[in-house]
């Protein structure tokens, strides 16, 4: 139990690297402890240490869900914490369910963490260099299933941990997140390689000990300041390669003036009945900025931005919302506003005459609705 608790706490260190701490360097600490892990599993000498284990093969690969259940634990624990807000929007009616929703989500999400120590433990080679080779595999596979199984959460992956610096971030258009966590995996867990002492039974070697560690970390210590180079390089050159965008573009771009509305809307209050007119208000009173006259400060905005669902009813069935919009915007402006979206269901039924969606709006001159892009895959 002991065991446990620390493997939990370690886990939940872990997700200082991610948003909104972005302490990247902490997996250099947390990650090693797996691979020690499984070493005291997967070794004749953790085997001698740990009875339990000598019956074969099967108690092994349990010890090493085990490991992998209780830092996944910890790690969604953590990660999720923020998920306990939304049961306090309507405290009196689901605050008892808080405790439940924050145990059994981060314990059911360990369970692909279970997963990637148990492969992990079957490509395991006791003393070999290539074991956080085998775990960055093992979790590679791990968060794939996790971002698609059950409709997928790819909530906090490892691989976010290279997202800031923001050059690291940029490798994420040639591998994809997965390909980070790959690398995340592989380049935090490899300092457990210098703690590695040659077996008793060895023969001499030509090669100094401290040698054969450093050529073992010194791959995923080049591949990070590779990614860092192409990254740092990517960010200097604009356009991106390819001539994506032309001259032109790029010098409209740097001319934008964008304004930014943020509320400040208490979730609790946002649903609640009678609260609708004044917070449409509030949207509209910040975009103007309190200057004078019915476009306020806007003239010269290229766009006012409103944040995700910004009002709580159907904007674009609302004329009275629409119009007071029309008269908000001055010719030149537009706003992204994100609301949600009603369209007729294909097959309307009694129960389900509307399908309604997450989406983001661009309203132009006169409130006139230029595009749409609507949540496709909600978890």
């Amino acid at each position: 139990m002991r065991k446990s608790t620390g493997q939990a706490k370690i886990g939940a260190l872990s997700t200082l690297a991610m948003a909104p701490i972005f302490a990247w360097p902490v997996p250099f600490l947390t990650s090693p402890p797996l691979v020690w892990w499984l070493d005291a599993i997967w070794t004749p000498a953790g085997a001698r240490r740990e009875p339990a284990l000598r019956p074969g093969i099967a108690r092994r690969l349990a010890a090493s869900a085990a490991i992998g259940w209780a830092f996944g634990f910890g790690y969604f624990l953590s990660g999720l914490y923020w998920l306990g807000s939304a049961f306090l929007v309507e405290a009196d009616r689901f605050a008892w369910l808080l405790p439940f929703a924050m145990s059994l989500l981060p314990a059911g999400l360990a369970l692909f963490y279970a997963a990637a120590l148990i492969f992990a433990g079957l490509l395991w080679r006791p003393s070999s260099a290539l074991r956080p080779l085998a775990l960055a595999t093992a979790f590679l596979a791990a968060e794939w299933l996790r971002g698609h199984a059950f409709t997928g959460l790819p909530w906090n992956m490892l691989g976010y941990a290279l997202t800031m610096p923001v050059p690291l971030m940029q490798s994420a258009a040639l591998i994809g997140v997965y390909g980070l966590t790959f690398i995340a995996v592989l380049v935090f867990a490899s300092p457990a390689l210098l703690a590695d002492a040659p077996p008793a039974d060895a023969p001499p070697a030509d090669t100094p000990p401290w040698r054969r560690k450093a050529v073992a970390l010194a791959l995923p210590a080049l591949l990070l300041v590779a990614m860092a180079s192409y990254g740092s390089l990517r960010l200097l050159t604009a356009p991106p390669p390819g001539n994506r965008a032309s001259t032109g573009d790029v010098a409209a771009a740097r001319e934008m003036r964008l304004r930014i509305v943020q509320p400040n809307i208490p979730q609790r209050k946002k649903w609640q009945a009678g609260n609708a007119d004044w917070i449409f208000q509030r949207h509209l009173d910040l975009s103007r900025n309190g200057g004078p006259g019915p476009h306020g400060t806007l003239p010269g905005f290229s766009a006012v931005i409103w944040p995700e669902s910004s009002v709580p009813f159907l904007l674009l069935r609302t004329n009275e919302a629409l119009s007071a919009i029309a008269e908000l915007l001055p010719e030149g402006t537009r706003l992204l506003v994100g609301a949600l979206r009603a369209v007729p269901a294909p097959e309307p039924t009694p129960a389900r005459r509307a399908v309604i969606f997450n989406s983001l709006l661009v309203l132009g001159p006169g409130a006139r609705l230029e595009a749409v892009y609507d949540k496709v895959h909600l978890v």
